[in-house]
């Protein structure tokens, strides 16, 4: 059954797509538009860079406490809680004159990205449905992917005339819309947990022993992780890459929504063929060896990125190479899905999630500063590099696993 069909199929899971496309827009306009304002203010220096990683800075911290809170709220409410607060947040920003006004301002964006990262992963595996985990996946990447095409190029296109403090008000319209449809989405919540008031401070307080025995148990898992924290690197640092980039081919406004634009697309292809793919690849390999390959032929293809052949071959590139991540990204998500209950779920994205955003923090930060010592197609060679390192130590065990639906204890 294609992504397609499974959306026409399920009422549930097609108004949570409906709602998921309007937030996914408003925050690829927002991804656009928020480095931009950063740039103008303060250019590529320690100002951006900081500010950027503030962001982050509360979702390293607070991994634990959120899982907790996802479990004891639900992960609709939460994940509502986080589009509400975000979207009036970015309004201030254009309101801002000191430097510390910005930064605050982006670590309660922060804060609440804290809590709405993880619960919306928790909230997607709750309304996909079960058996249908790669189509489920791939309808949402699909969605998530298009909003990275038109979202960019929407926001480039109204920061050229009108400005950024224009943008960030209709994000926040926007982004209230989002939260409204997301809001009357029928998905049932706990009220057992939310009313159980004794149980959450032993649930803080026991989910890092928690989530070690769930690593224990399942090695495929160990591996997941490992190799989505070499992907988190990458992207920190591509993510520097990339602004660095679009200023040697001109104005960033322009060519920095066009790369994430380009990247978007590629990843929307990627989507629309993923079930073909990974049907095809997995009468002869498993599922996580196919994962393997996708995950280092992103790799390998950014290395193109190296030759300075012009926009159009830097455009090529971008869009191939995010093909290739989707489809891992897909399997990724699908793996992790069908080897931990749901019930887990939250306990296991608010603990990994805290980690991966400290490796995208770490990779924005490495990049930034070795692109003050290294010419810029040197810095991109490197990062490349932790894909190699994290991927590599797992090639038999990930060339073995015959079935990515197998038994959590199989291992």
């Amino acid at each position: 059954m294609s992504f397609w069909k499974i959306a026409k199929s399920e009422k549930m899971f097609r108004r949570y797509l409906a709602a998921l496309f309007l937030w996914e827009w408003t925050q690829w306009m927002l991804i656009t538009a928020i480095p931009l304002f950063l740039h103008q203010r303060y250019g590529l220096g320690k100002e951006f860079v900081f500010s950027i990683v503030i962001e982050l800075i509360p979702a390293i911290l607070l991994g634990p406490v959120i899982g907790s809170w996802i479990d004891r709220w639900g992960a609709k409410r939460v994940t509502i809680l986080d589009i509400a607060a975000y979207s009036i947040l970015v309004t201030l920003l254009p309101l801002t004159s000191s430097l510390w006004q910005v930064q605050l301002i982006l670590l309660g964006i922060g804060i609440s990205q804290t809590a709405g990262s993880p619960a919306s992963l928790t909230l997607r595996a709750g309304v996909i449905p079960k058996g249908m985990e790669i189509q489920g996946n791939a309808a949402v990447m699909g969605i998530e992917r298009l909003c990275k095409i038109i979202g960019p190029l929407a926001a480039s296109m109204i920061i050229l005339a009108f400005g950024t403090g224009v943008t960030l008000q209709l994000c926040c319209f926007a982004g209230l819309a989002a939260f409204a449809l997301f809001f009357t989405l029928p998905v049932a919540e706990s009220e057992e947990k939310a009313e159980d008031e004794s149980g959450f401070g032993n649930a803080v307080s026991s989910a890092l022993p928690s989530f070690f025995r769930l690593l224990g148990r399942d090695r495929m898992i160990i591996a997941f992780v490992v190799t989505a924290i070499g992907y988190s690197l990458l992207m920190g640092m591509l993510k520097i890459f990339l602004l660095s980039l679009a200023g040697l081919h001109g104005d960033p406004k322009l060519y920095w929504g066009l790369f994430l634009a380009a990247q978007g697309l590629g990843a929307l292809a990627g989507a629309i063929v993923c079930d073909g793919i990974v049907n095809r690849l997995t009468r002869t390999y498993s599922l996580t060896w196919v994962y393997f390959l996708f995950g280092l032929g992103e790799a390998f293809l950014l290395t193109g990125l190296a030759f300075q052949l012009g926009l159009t071959w830097t455009l090529l590139v971008l869009v191939l190479a995010a093909v290739f991540e989707i489809v891992a990204t897909i399997i990724y998500f699908s793996v992790i899905q069908t080897r931990i209950p749901y019930e887990q779920q939250g306990l296991f994205n608010s603990m990994t999630l805290p980690v991966l955003d400290a490796c995208y923090a770490a990779g924005i930060m490495l990049s930034g500063a070795l692109l003050t010592a290294l010419p810029i197609y040197s810095v991109l060679l490197t990062c490349l590099g932790f894909m190699l390192v994290t991927h590599l130590p797992f090639v038999k065990l990930f060339f073995r696993e015959r079935s990515a639906e197998a038994s959590t204890g199989s291992e």
